[in-house]
Protein backbone atom coordinates (compact mmCIF):
# COMPACT_ATOMS: atom_id res chain seq x y z
CA UNK A 1 0.00 0.00 0.00
CA UNK A 2 0.95 3.66 -0.79
CA UNK A 3 2.55 5.47 2.28
CA UNK A 4 1.87 8.80 0.84
CA UNK A 5 -2.39 8.00 0.47
CA UNK A 6 -4.44 10.44 1.94
CA UNK A 7 -7.49 8.53 1.36
CA UNK A 8 -10.51 8.59 3.39
CA UNK A 9 -12.31 5.18 2.25
CA UNK A 10 -11.00 1.79 1.52
CA UNK A 11 -13.64 0.06 -0.07
CA UNK A 12 -12.01 -3.75 0.27
CA UNK A 13 -15.48 -5.76 0.26
CA UNK A 14 -15.97 -9.03 -1.89
CA UNK A 15 -12.78 -9.66 -2.66
CA UNK A 16 -11.89 -13.17 -0.95
CA UNK A 17 -9.16 -11.25 0.59
CA UNK A 18 -7.53 -13.61 3.51
CA UNK A 19 -4.98 -11.23 5.55
CA UNK A 20 -4.69 -7.28 5.66
CA UNK A 21 -0.80 -6.30 5.27
CA UNK A 22 0.65 -4.47 8.15
CA UNK A 23 1.28 -1.51 5.91
CA UNK A 24 -2.48 -1.15 6.17
CA UNK A 25 -0.77 1.21 9.60
CA UNK A 26 0.42 3.89 6.57
CA UNK A 27 -3.12 4.94 6.04
CA UNK A 28 -3.72 7.63 8.80
CA UNK A 29 -5.80 9.92 7.32
CA UNK A 30 -8.52 6.71 6.81
CA UNK A 31 -11.89 7.38 7.68
CA UNK A 32 -13.72 4.53 6.53
CA UNK A 33 -12.90 0.68 5.84
CA UNK A 34 -15.13 -1.35 4.42
CA UNK A 35 -13.83 -5.21 4.84
CA UNK A 36 -16.72 -7.16 4.36
CA UNK A 37 -18.17 -9.63 2.06
CA UNK A 38 -14.31 -11.51 1.76
CA UNK A 39 -15.73 -14.92 3.52
CA UNK A 40 -11.67 -15.88 3.90
CA UNK A 41 -10.52 -12.86 5.58
CA UNK A 42 -9.47 -14.39 9.13
CA UNK A 43 -7.59 -11.68 11.46
CA UNK A 44 -7.04 -8.04 11.47
CA UNK A 45 -3.56 -7.19 12.10
CA UNK A 46 -2.52 -5.61 15.76
CA UNK A 47 -1.43 -2.22 13.25
CA UNK A 48 -5.45 -1.66 12.48
CA UNK A 49 -4.96 0.25 16.05
CA UNK A 50 -2.56 3.26 13.25
CA UNK A 51 -5.48 4.38 11.69
CA UNK A 52 -6.42 6.83 14.35
CA UNK A 53 -8.99 8.81 11.97
CA UNK A 54 -10.82 5.64 11.07
CA UNK A 55 -14.73 6.51 12.14
CA UNK A 56 -16.12 3.67 10.48
CA UNK A 57 -14.94 -0.20 10.13
CA UNK A 58 -16.95 -3.07 8.79
CA UNK A 59 -15.94 -6.67 8.76
CA UNK A 60 -19.20 -8.53 8.68
CA UNK A 61 -19.09 -11.88 6.73
CA UNK A 62 -15.91 -13.18 7.23
CA UNK A 63 -13.82 -15.52 9.31
CA UNK A 64 -12.54 -13.46 12.29
CA UNK A 65 -12.15 -15.48 15.60
CA UNK A 66 -11.13 -12.79 17.36
CA UNK A 67 -10.49 -8.97 17.29
CA UNK A 68 -6.88 -7.38 18.28
CA UNK A 69 -6.92 -6.19 21.81
CA UNK A 70 -5.51 -2.59 19.62
CA UNK A 71 -8.98 -2.32 17.93
CA UNK A 72 -9.60 -0.82 21.22
CA UNK A 73 -7.06 2.54 20.19
CA UNK A 74 -9.48 3.40 17.38
CA UNK A 75 -10.45 6.68 19.52
CA UNK A 76 -13.05 7.80 16.65
CA UNK A 77 -14.32 5.02 15.55
CA UNK A 78 -18.25 5.52 15.99
CA UNK A 79 -19.60 2.22 14.11
CA UNK A 80 -18.47 -1.23 14.09
CA UNK A 81 -20.00 -3.98 12.11
CA UNK A 82 -18.86 -7.47 12.99
CA UNK A 83 -21.66 -9.59 11.83
CA UNK A 84 -21.89 -13.06 10.39
CA UNK A 85 -17.83 -14.00 11.60
CA UNK A 86 -16.85 -16.94 14.07
CA UNK A 87 -16.31 -14.79 17.21
CA UNK A 88 -16.73 -15.76 20.28
CA UNK A 89 -16.08 -12.85 22.75
CA UNK A 90 -14.79 -9.00 22.15
CA UNK A 91 -11.79 -7.30 23.38
CA UNK A 92 -12.13 -5.30 26.56
CA UNK A 93 -10.39 -1.95 25.40
CA UNK A 94 -14.01 -1.97 23.40
CA UNK A 95 -15.47 -0.73 26.60
CA UNK A 96 -13.32 2.29 26.81
CA UNK A 97 -13.95 3.71 23.56
CA UNK A 98 -15.95 6.58 24.16
CA UNK A 99 -17.50 7.87 20.52
CA UNK A 100 -18.28 4.23 19.67
CA UNK A 101 -22.38 4.81 18.74
CA UNK A 102 -23.30 1.36 17.01
CA UNK A 103 -22.04 -2.21 16.93
CA UNK A 104 -23.78 -5.22 14.69
CA UNK A 105 -22.75 -8.15 16.12
CA UNK A 106 -25.47 -10.79 14.93
CA UNK A 107 -24.24 -14.08 13.68
CA UNK A 108 -21.38 -14.70 16.00
CA UNK A 109 -21.87 -16.79 19.19
CA UNK A 110 -20.21 -15.03 22.29
CA UNK A 111 -19.38 -17.14 25.21
CA UNK A 112 -20.14 -15.02 28.58
CA UNK A 113 -17.12 -13.11 28.31
CA UNK A 114 -18.52 -11.66 25.00
CA UNK A 115 -22.12 -11.34 26.26
CA UNK A 116 -20.57 -9.44 29.34
CA UNK A 117 -18.95 -6.95 27.15
CA UNK A 118 -22.33 -6.34 25.20
CA UNK A 119 -23.79 -5.84 28.28
CA UNK A 120 -21.78 -3.09 29.29
CA UNK A 121 -21.50 -1.76 25.90
CA UNK A 122 -25.08 -1.55 25.88
CA UNK A 123 -25.49 0.31 29.36
CA UNK A 124 -22.79 2.63 28.45
CA UNK A 125 -24.94 3.59 25.61
CA UNK A 126 -23.64 2.42 22.37
CA UNK A 127 -26.77 0.74 20.12
CA UNK A 128 -26.54 -2.57 18.56
CA UNK A 129 -28.38 -5.94 18.05
CA UNK A 130 -28.93 -7.20 21.70
CA UNK A 131 -31.99 -9.26 21.12
CA UNK A 132 -29.84 -12.43 22.35
CA UNK A 133 -28.84 -11.18 25.31
CA UNK A 134 -32.24 -10.11 27.16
Amino acid sequence: MNSNTTSKELLLYGLNIKTLPESIDNMKSLKILYLNDNYLLNSLPESISKLTSLRELNVANNQLEFLPESVGELIWLETLDLRNNHLTTLPEPLLDMDLLQEITIEGNKFNSNGERVLLQLQKNGVRGYWKQFH
